[in-house]
């Protein structure tokens, strides 16, 4: 998955709610390979606005933003 088909899905809520997963694994794996691309960063951010789309996976994207500092991002 490139990160423009994942800037398009973040996009798309109907799609996302059924992507979410392979989604948060991508940017995961973007994350372990390049930590400090940008475009990582702002996935994450991306990912973050639409947390409550991330049912069963939101800790998972939560840890992910912790690990890379944004904490001012996470919900209480």
């Amino acid at each position: 998955m490139t990160t423009q088909e994942i800037r398009k899905i973040l996009a798309d809520p109907a799609i996302l709610k059924r992507q979410a997963f392979s989604v948060l694994s991508e940017i995961n794996r973007m994350h372990t390979r390049e930590p400090d691309h940008p475009d990582v960063q702002e996935l994450v951010l991306r990912a973050l606005e639409k947390s409550d789309l991330f049912d069963g996976v939101r800790p998972a994207l939560f840890a992910l933003a912790r690990e890379r500092g944004l904490f001012p991002y996470l919900e209480e």
